[in-house]
């Protein structure tokens, strides 16, 4: 480095002499010029940070505290609170033979994840969300699943899961073969009288469209029960 790097020659009577030059002063471009749009700002260790860091780091801040002070109820009172809707459902979307798995894998599920929630505003949508795809997988598992006649008979439902879904074996026969949204919909909004908001949460969907699924499940059992 060239070590008269900031330094003046200036002649005096015994010739030239070199003098440092002070440095210029740390003066803020002017607001609003795009010097000061471009000059980052400086923190008092006089590292340079970007204008918009300071605000991001507190939206981040804040989000962290947020998660940290969510506070859940525990598993039991949830359990307590939905487990005769919960198994309801899984009797009227499932079966009666696959509705004692159904309620159970879905419990099962709900525990695991419940203590990575950072929401607990509508648990119960929560839950009737796991049930919902739980159910669509006992249907996907009966499909696949090796008969060996050519056809089987579904076995009557045991009494109790009967008098569960209001002893309407045909009515809930015939929900089952609707389609998963609509099964889900008819089901929340008709029997547990789920408001569309939550029922949009349940099935990750807007209220339009919630309602549209009630609308159009219901309209199919009509057209089933005409026949």
């Amino acid at each position: 480095m060239d070590e008269c790097a900031g330094l003046e020659s200036r002649k005096g009577p015994r010739g030239p002499s070199w003098v440092r030059i002070p440095p210029p002063p740390l003066t803020s471009p002017p607001r609003g010029s795009e010097a000061a749009r471009r000059s980052p700002a400086i923190t008092l260790d006089g590292t340079a940070i970007s204008s918009s860091g300071p605000e991001r780091r507190s939206h981040t801040t804040a989000a962290a505290r947020v998660l940290l002070t969510v506070k859940l109820p525990p598993f039991q009172v949830l359990l307590d609170a939905h487990r005769a809707d919960v198994y309801r459902f899984c009797v009227a979307a499932a079966g009666p033979v696959e509705a004692d798995d159904c309620f159970q894998e879905t419990w099962i599920a709900a525990m695991r994840a419940y203590p990575r929630l950072r929401r607990a505003d509508n648990l119960r949508a929560w839950l009737f969300r796991i049930a919902q795809n739980k159910a669509v997988d006992a249907h996907r598992a009966r499909a696949r699943r090796p008969l060996p006649v050519e056809s089987v008979p579904e076995r009557p439902a045991p009494a109790a899961a009967a008098s569960g879904i209001d002893g309407e074996a045909e009515l809930w026969t015939k929900l089952r073969g609707l389609p998963p949204k609509q099964r889900t919909a008819v089901f929340c909004r008709t029997l547990l009288g789920m408001p569309y908001a939550e029922l949009a949460l349940v099935l990750e969907s807007s209220e339009e469209a919630a309602r549209r699924s009630v609308h159009e499940g219901l309209k199919r059992l009509r057209e089933e029960y005409r026949r």
